[in-house]
């Protein structure tokens, strides 16, 4: 059996320091605190060399027969977003390699510790030398001055590692972003709190829900969650009142009613009620500005918020060379036409003194190539059904006057069960490759007469990257027209977006995956029109559309479920456009896919869907070896 004693443990530099963190804190610094060896001459000081050859007994870390352990001292507290190891084969011997195991962080040497990884490797034992190279994303960017890790299975005898040291960040090319997961907000009014947080910088983790900007710059801000708004009773039909309402906050004021959620569809039975909503914003905050979401009404018969995320992400640091552009309008009602908008939000054109999103026309204009994000959500009022009229509200993006795609629409008609339970939240957010010049609106093609149209409607350009020749950008859309009412990975008919310039990676439509072609922080968007059937449907079981977002095959649990439920009053009326938005830092070849997991009888299913996956920025830092 191994000892358990203390080493000197040097790793190789991946070492970029943080603000507020020991720039004395070097590669020297890092030593073994304790750790499971099958004898001294497999000691864990061995993990010091990536060696292009075992040589049995000297330059590798073989654990006893059974499970092992190692802590490390990083010497200061580190922030680090993956770790790079090679497995081992036990030299000649070829009996031994790690197969899984469990990496956790932590402060003090005796914990608590959080788990940020649990990973397994391939066999390695006959495989050829020099062994790979292996780099792995943690769960989430962490800080820590201490890393445990647990071998818990192995392929032959035992396990072990030639080689380990941890990926750490430089602060110059750290975006700053935080994504916060809550499933127990429920009815609770006020201040949404969050049970964990996900894609966040430095390991930061807010003591409340309240999100501060580290600096001045340009954000992205986007909400979604699942609101459970129950069945309704003689009492609440007929209160106007009876909806949730919730709002994106700066400094504890709302946002007005562009920073407004809101949702009042009912449902026919309990087990279906529920959808999917959220908006997304683009604010200019200066440094210690903080922004939270505030639920400030709730319907008393419903289970309210739930699989909520919050996510604020850095855009740009600086206003030279930055372009934002967002509009409000209290009301557009039910007019055909473009949109137009009351005021900006924000309005910023970094490259010239004109303005690039004109209220009276409704129209952004490009001042440069480049990749840019687009927003338009808004709350629709579809009036009371059942009608026995085919109608829809329908409202397209549109570039240079024209269509972008004749499908990607923002479509709802899913009529209410009474006149105050008729309306809901919802959009679309895509990325696009702009040509200097090129006009964007936002086009209502078709209305419901028996509703009361579009209210509080925001629309937002946000320039994410210049495209030029030595321009590292990455955006890819994909699109689906279906129909599809079966479970599986969904596959794209045409690729919209594509800008590449890594030549590696990006979205393969025929098998629905993106790739990540750099380390580094990608904004993911899906959104799709959802066809539930008609209503009133009375179940036994609960039934229900789902979807996931997924990340290297696995479900990113519920921060990026997209599910829908509500059926429709008639025949007619019965889709609704539901999706996410999530900001995730990838590694190389990292893989984000759409999985359907669960469908409605009697429905349609998905259809008219967007899947976008969009560089932010990438990692400066490069493996040294």
């Amino acid at each position: 059996m191994g000892n358990r004693t203390e080493y000197i443990l040097l790793l190789s530099s991946w070492t970029w320091m943080l603000s507020g963190i020991s720039t004395g804190c070097g590669s020297a610094d890092v030593t073994v605190v304790s750790g499971d060896a099958y004898d001294n001459r497999f000691a864990v000081k061995n993990l010091l060399t990536n060696a292009n050859q075992e040589i049995f007994g000297q330059n590798y870390w073989i654990g006893p027969d059974g499970t092992a352990s190692f802590i490390l001292n990083l010497g200061c507290r580190q922030t680090f977003d993956g770790i790079k190891l090679v497995n081992t084969h036990n030299g000649q011997a070829r009996d031994r390699a790690t197969k899984q195991f469990k990496l956790f962080s932590s402060q003090t040497a005796s914990g608590p510790w959080t788990q940020v990884l649990d990973t397994q490797l391939g066999d390695s034992r006959q495989q050829q030398d020099p062994l790979p190279l292996q780099m792995i994303a943690l769960d989430t960017q962490t800080t820590a001055r201490f890393v445990k890790l647990e071998l818990l299975s192995w392929w032959g005898d035992g396990g072990g590692l030639q080689y380990f040291g941890i990926h750490r960040v430089k602060e110059d090319n750290l975006v700053f972003s935080v994504c916060g997961f809550s499933n127990n907000q429920g009815n609770k009014i006020g201040q949404v709190t969050y049970d964990r947080y996900f894609s966040n910088t430095n390991g930061f983790e807010p003591e409340t829900g309240a999100v501060a900007a580290p600096s001045e710059g340009i954000y992205l801000v986007n909400f979604y969650s699942h609101i459970d708004s129950g069945t309704p009773t003689f009492q609440t039909i007929q209160d106007p009142k009876d909806y949730y309402s919730a709002y994106i906050r700066l400094n504890g004021q709302n946002l007005e009613f562009e920073g407004h959620l809101k949702s009042s569809l009912v449902g026919n039975n309990e087990n279906q009620d529920d959808v999917t909503t959220g908006r997304n914003l683009v604010l200019h905050l200066n440094e210690g500005d903080e922004v939270d979401v505030g639920l400030d009404k709730v319907m008393p018969n419903g289970a309210g918020l739930t699989h909520s995320s919050f996510c604020m992400v850095e855009i740009a640091r600086t206003k030279r060379n930055a372009i934002y552009s967002c509009g409000f309008k209290s009301t557009h009602g039910n007019k055909i036409g473009v949109v137009t908008y009351d005021r900006h939000l924000t309005n910023r054109n970094g490259f010239g003194k004109e303005e690039s999103l004109d209220l009276n026309q409704g129209s952004f204009v490009a001042p440069v190539e480049g990749v840019y994000l687009i927003n338009f959500d808004t709350h629709f009022e579809t009036g009371r059904g059942p009608t026995s009229k085919d109608d829809k509200f329908n409202v397209v993006f549109r570039k240079n006057g024209h269509n972008i795609l004749e499908q990607l629409s923002i479509r709802t008609s899913m009529h209410g069960s009474d006149d105050n339970h008729d309306d809901v939240t919802t959009g679309r957010s895509i990325t696009l490759h702009l040509n200097k010049y090129d006009q964007i609106d936002v086009f209502v093609e078709e209305v419901i007469p028996v509703g009361a149209g579009l209210t509080h409607s925001s629309f937002c350009v946000t320039l994410i990257h210049l495209v030029e020749a030595d321009t590292e950008a990455s955006a890819f859309c994909g699109f689906m027209s279906g129909p599809v009412n079966s479970e599986g990975v969904l596959t794209y008919d045409r690729v919209f977006t594509r800008v590449d310039e890594y030549d590696y990676g990006g979205l393969n439509r025929q098998t629905g995956v993106f790739m990540a072609p750099t380390i580094g922080t990608y904004l993911v968007n899906f959104d799709t029109q959802v066809d539930s059937g008609p209503g009133p449907s009375v179940t036994s079981k609960p039934e229900y559309y789902s979807a996931y977002i997924r990340k290297n095959g696995n479900q990113l649990q519920f921060e990026g479920h997209v599910k829908s439920s509500v059926v429709g009053t008639d025949g007619f009326h019965v889709d609704v456009i539901t999706g996410r938005s999530l900001v995730l830092h990838l590694m190389r070849s990292d893989e984000i896919d759409i999985e359907v997991n669960n469908i409605m009888v009697d429905g349609k299913g998905f259809y008219n869907a967007t899947f976008c996956v969009t560089l932010i920025r990438a990692d400066k830092d490069e493996i040294e070896e």
